[in-house]
């Protein structure tokens, strides 16, 4: 079974008490190593887990160019096909920074991974997702005002945990993704991104 994770947090010095609950797989220990001095609450029901909407594939990343808002030379880290390294803003999350990858020509995409690795709780708190085709008109093709964590994606392989959106087949060149959302602590990082063509 799968689950939708509903989440309050709050800081804490020190560990007052345990969650009411956590995912199968995770142990407490681990959980708070991850999330450090965040406490998190969480409440599970059954939803399905993300998956693409049609059959698909990861695109040959080679010929990609990236770029961000910030630390702009070490966008190429997202794409570099070595999940130690990263891009990060290298502050905690606020509104308004930016990352674009270029796919070098158009073609069909439905959907995108951000692999974590050891940055599971650096995910995005907020984003909207938009693409382009000549890097000058933009279509907004999804949007989360309050993402939810990867812990799902970290119970599964907790090597490399992953955050995903998914969405209808587009036509595109151009993707970015717009920070949208705020923590006080953690950064938005992404180690390496990889995005879905549909299987024809």
């Amino acid at each position: 079974m799968n689950f939708d994770i509903k989440y309050w947090e709050f800081q804490t010095k020190k560990l007052l008490s345990p969650p009411l609950s956590y995912p199968q797989g995770l142990s407490l220990l681990n959980f708070f190593q991850i999330f450090q001095s965040v406490w998190y609450i969480y409440e599970l029901a059954p939803i399905p887990y993300p998956t693409p909407l049609v059959l698909s594939t990861a695109l040959d990343n080679l010929g990609w160019k990236a770029g961000g808002s910030s630390f702009a030379n070490d966008a190429f880290y997202a794409i570099d096909n070595v999940l130690k390294t990263r891009w990060s803003t290298q502050v905690p999350q606020r509104p308004g920074g930016w990352f674009l990858v270029d796919l070098g020509k158009k073609h069909q995409i439905n959907g995108l991974r951000i692999h974590l690795g050891r940055y599971v709780a650096d995910y995005p708190r907020g984003y909207k997702l938009e693409v382009s085709v000549d890097k000058h008109t933009w279509r907004l093709i999804k949007e989360e005002k309050a993402a939810l964590p990867s812990l799902l994606s970290f119970a599964l392989n907790n090597k490399d945990p992953l955050f995903e959106l998914y969405f209808p087949a587009q036509e595109a060149r151009y993707l970015k993704i717009t920070q949208t959302g705020s923590d006080p602590v953690h950064f938005w990082s992404i180690p390496e991104i990889e995005i879905l063509t549909p299987i024809r």
